[in-house]
């Protein structure tokens, strides 16, 4: 696996090469550790307006493709 190097000193900062945009297993790391782990705006409240009602959804489409329900108690 090729690895970034990141200097600490911000002054000597540079883009990604290239490859790092395109690699699979940084895109896996990438989709876990970021995407996998944070929160996400799914929908407004409208779409779940009275209790009972569901809004089936996919989580990220085409990133991480988890199919999900936001449901108003």
């Amino acid at each position: 696996m090729r690895r970034l190097q990141i200097d600490p000193d911000i002054r000597k900062a540079q883009t990604l090469p290239g490859w790092a945009y395109t690699d699979p297993e940084i895109y896996a790391q990438v989709r876990e550790a970021v995407f996998a782990r944070s929160w996400h705006w799914v929908a407004d409240t409208d779409v779940v307006k009275v209790p009972g009602q569901v809004y089936p959804f996919i989580l990220a489409e085409g990133l991480l493709n988890e199919p999900l329900l936001l449901a108003r108690d």
